[in-house]
């Protein structure tokens, strides 16, 4: 049995297209995105550049406690 990992490029696992949400929406906005899509993660974008990952547990951790 091999217990090594298989070397493969991120490329071929990675999800596409890539779902992209503006830093000024709000997470409203950024929820229905992710159910919509049915993904858990969005990359944040400004001026074109990804400048963060929000997350369904930062939106549900905001919800509840009103921070991150």
């Amino acid at each position: 049995m091999n217990l090594l990992p298989r070397k493969v490029k991120a490329e071929e696992v990675m999800s596409q297209p890539l779902i992209t949400i503006a830093s000024d929406k709000d997470t409203k906005e950024a929820a229905k995105s992710m159910n919509e899509h049915k993904i858990r993660r969005l990359l944040v974008m400004e001026k074109g550049k990804i400048i963060g990952i929000i997350t369904s547990k930062d939106i549900f951790d905001e919800m509840v406690t009103g921070e991150r």
